[in-house]
């Protein structure tokens, strides 16, 4: 077998070997095109390996009856005209090197120069340059023809058995031989809601048409888009909790995990309500790719809402996130995406806990009487911050304007609530309790003047410094969406500018935001 190459991909093929070798980035100096008869011999055909013969002037095929020097040109013929008498030869990748002989293994590497022994990684990096040439060991124990598989499938690469030097075995899906760099988590769409006008659509969820992954150091592919049935058994890892019933996925946040399948390459796509790892699987075969948060309560007819007519149990569209959309560096649970803000990550919730607990979750106890300082450590501590003035006038948008919660009380716990007008208290984005619930800070800074021309320090709570302002308070920090009694006030542009940044009260609250990955 000395002296013959074999294209691992497309070896018939003279387009893809043109991209091929354009793409190998060896020191290319393109295809050539030989119209001189007298330079060829007769009987080339795509997909042979040439060398040009400098003392005979001549390009010939590489028979492996010497070894290669330095000087010696090679190169792969593209292009054959017929019949090829006419002298119309293309011979592309063409480029020297002088660590190459024809009895030597070689591969592209990533940084384009020549190597041995390629690794699987290596191979996929190849495939994923185009196609990957080999050159057969003309040293190695094989002899004879080369022999493989019973079957194959069309453009798959395929390995060379190391022990007979001459057996094909098949090889993985050149997508899930990329795929198996670090990290890797690629789509060629985002996942999205089924539908919204129709209402079996409002709890599907469409994968995208392609996905090549890592999972634990090997790659996987999904080369067939999936509807996520949440009504279906077989898109759950477990029904212990019967999740196919919407009651139970009432704001509930999940997760979606690719699996690795019984056999073939093709990843299983499963939700589950854990977010470490589906049930029956491990950290081994299996990887979160994504997930999403489910409404929380009816929403009722909108006229012109986003959400209107979703049910408790339906995905909040907005909250479904993956490995490539998500928060840079908060948690997705509990958020929404805000595609005019830039793709920024809001609460759904007011939040409740502190510190590294502060969270957004459906029924959680509102964290209120915290200053605009606590709040700020509180996002912090789970990667986020307050939001802007702008950015609260948006997502906030579609929410009850100029009423407040009914019942005119503390609502006390988060999510679900209607107005005095039995108008569910929700955004065009899906954020609950935007306007009339509670105040929520703000991160923007404004002032107030007490009558006083006098400036002096004000200690701040936490002894950690203090805060040079005229008069007795001078500073504020903005409050928007009017509370629980403040009716026709209440609305997505509602502003308090009375409040300093060391002020608490019961009817103060905050809810957090995260830049987009």
């Amino acid at each position: 077998m000395s002296g013959n190459y074999v294209n691992y991909a497309t070896a018939n093929n003279a387009d893809a070997l043109d991209t091929v070798l354009e793409r190998l980035r060896l020191n290319t100096l393109g295809n050539q095109m030989v119209d001189d008869a007298a330079l060829l011999i007769t009987g080339l055909s795509v997909g042979t390996v040439v060398k040009y013969d400098s003392t005979d002037n001549r390009w010939e095929a590489c028979d492996g009856t010497a070894a290669l020097t330095a000087t010696d040109v090679i190169g792969i013929v593209t292009y054959v005209a017929s019949p090829d008498t006419s002298g119309q030869v293309k011979v592309g990748g063409v480029y020297v090197d002088d660590s190459l002989t024809e009895d030597t293994r070689y591969y592209c590497q990533s940084d384009g120069s020549l190597g041995s022994t390629p690794t699987e990684v290596e191979i996929g990096h190849c495939c994923a340059a185009g196609q990957l040439v080999l050159k057969i060991n003309g040293s190695g124990g094989g002899s004879g023809d080369v022999t493989g598989p019973a079957s194959s499938t069309d453009g798959d690469p395929v390995y060379f058995d190391g022990t007979d030097g001459k057996t094909i075995k098949s090889g993985r899906p050149a997508l899930s031989l990329v795929c198996a760099l670090p990290a890797v988590f690629e789509r060629d769409q985002f996942f999205e809601i089924a539908g919204k006008s129709t209402a079996a659509d409002r709890y599907k969820i469409l994968t995208p048409n392609r996905i090549g992954l890592n999972i634990n150091g090997s790659g996987w592919q999904l080369t067939t888009q999936k509807t996520l049935d949440l009504s279906d058994s077989a898109y759950w890892d477990s029904i212990t909790t019967d999740y196919r019933v919407a009651a139970t996925r009432a704001g509930v946040d999940f997760y979606i995990y690719a699996c690795e399948p019984g056999s073939g390459y093709e990843v299983d796509i499963l939700c589950s309500a854990n977010s470490t790892t589906p049930t029956g699987y491990t950290a081994s075969n299996s990887r979160k790719i994504g997930g999403f948060h489910c409404e929380c309560e009816d929403v009722g007819t909108i006229a012109g809402h986003n959400y209107t007519g979703f049910l408790a149990g339906d995905v909040l569209y907005h909250s479904i996130w993956d490995l490539n959309r998500c928060p840079k560096y908060a948690d997705p649970a509990g958020m929404f995406c805000c595609p005019p803000l830039g793709y920024r990550w809001f609460d759904i919730y007011l939040a409740s806990g502190t510190g590294a607990s502060t969270e957004s979750a459906y029924g959680g106890t509102i964290s209120d009487t915290r200053t605009w300082l606590d709040f700020v450590d509180d996002f912090a501590a789970v990667g986020k911050r307050l939001p802007n003035d702008m950015e609260f006038q948006v997502f906030a948008g579609g929410s009850n304007e100029e009423t407040n919660i009914a019942g005119s009380a503390d609502p006390g716990t988060t999510g679900g609530h209607s107005d005095t007008a039995s108008r569910r208290m929700i955004s065009d984005y899906g954020a609950e309790d935007c306007a009339g619930a509670m105040y929520q800070w703000l991160s923007d800074q404004s002032y107030r003047y007490d009558s006083s021309a006098s400036f002096s320090w004000k200690d701040l709570p936490g002894s950690k410094g203090s805060l040079y302002r005229q008069g007795t308070y001078g500073d504020v920090k903005l409050l928007a969406g009017g509370y629980w009694s403040h009716d026709a006030n209440c609305g997505s542009r509602c502003r308090n500018a009375h409040y300093y940044r060391w002020h608490t009260d019961t009817f103060i609250g905050a809810r957090g935001a995260a830049e987009p990955k």
